[in-house]
């Protein structure tokens, strides 16, 4: 008997995950502030444009390239990825402790690893679903005056830098759920954490910049689209190293999350 319980769990688990999943991506995007986020996203569409139809349309074309890149890392890169996370895992997580839903939801054959871990699957796929669109207007509006051509010859760098903010929400994403998990009050300290530690820190000289995740996402830009004289940074781990301590990063946390939570006393 025992047996065959193990085998209907592990058969009902994908379809409990994408119940989880589902659940919050409703969360996200069905109610009454779902058009804050896509608001703040549109905001280096807005400078872009701006910069692409007051300026002349002369010049090199990798300017408008460089303007893409820069106006990226400083939003999307430094606030945005760092700030969604911290907003929607707070939502997503503290307010069901807090609550009590969560308690509903291990009435049913629900496990606590399982909470945490498909609910961040699925605020990961939320938050996605939120950037990849606007970093692709944005590319897409940059690229106006150059033209479609130089565009599409130059996808490599809107590719990296998908890449790169959907992982950097996924290491906060998972940095995040944790804080969410075990505090009561994530945001200040998740406030703190950002602004003072991966704004503040990553920009000082010397090593102390390594125990940023964003030393890390920088590092891939570095070396996959800012090798030009767009941005200069020094000092900078190889791109697979730094992918590679990104996923530790994530594994980690959401071991903690799990752990935490499964030893939690939700009443």
């Amino acid at each position: 008997m025992e047996h065959v319980s193990k085998i209907n769990y592990w058969q009902g688990l994908p379809h409990r995950g994408i119940a989880l999943i589902l659940l919050t991506l409703r969360q996200m995007f069905v109610n009454k502030f779902v058009w804050i986020g896509p608001c703040f996203l549109l905001i280096p569409i807005i400078i872009i444009g701006t910069f692409v139809y007051r300026e002349p349309a002369v010049g090199d074309r990798g300017e408008w390239l460089g303007g893409f890149t820069i106006i990226s890392l400083f939003l999307y890169m430094q606030f945005f990825i760092l700030f969604f996370p911290l907003i929607y895992s707070g939502s997503i997580f503290t307010e069901e402790i807090e609550k009590r839903t969560i308690t509903y939801l291990m009435i049913k054959p629900v496990k606590r690893f399982e909470f945490v871990l498909f609910k961040y699957i699925g605020m990961v796929i939320g938050l996605t679903l939120m950037f990849t669109p606007a970093v692709v207007l944005a590319y897409l509006v940059a690229m106006a005056r150059p033209g479609l051509g130089f565009a599409f010859s130059h996808l490599e760098v809107l590719g990296w830098m998908l890449f790169v903010v959907i992982l950097g929400l996924m290491v906060y994403g998972a940095m995040f759920t944790a804080l969410s998990v075990i505090f009561k009050r994530p945001l200040m300290i998740g406030l703190l954490f950002g602004f003072i530690w991966e704004i503040f820190v990553v920009n000082m000289p010397g090593s102390v910049k390594r125990g940023t995740v964003m030393y890390y996402l920088r590092s891939i830009l570095h070396f996959e689209i800012y090798r030009s004289d767009l941005v200069q940074y020094t000092d900078m781990t190889g791109t697979v190293a730094s992918v590679a301590i990104c996923a530790v990063i994530i594994v980690i946390s959401l071991l903690v999350a799990c752990i935490w939570i499964s030893n939690k006393d939700m009443h």
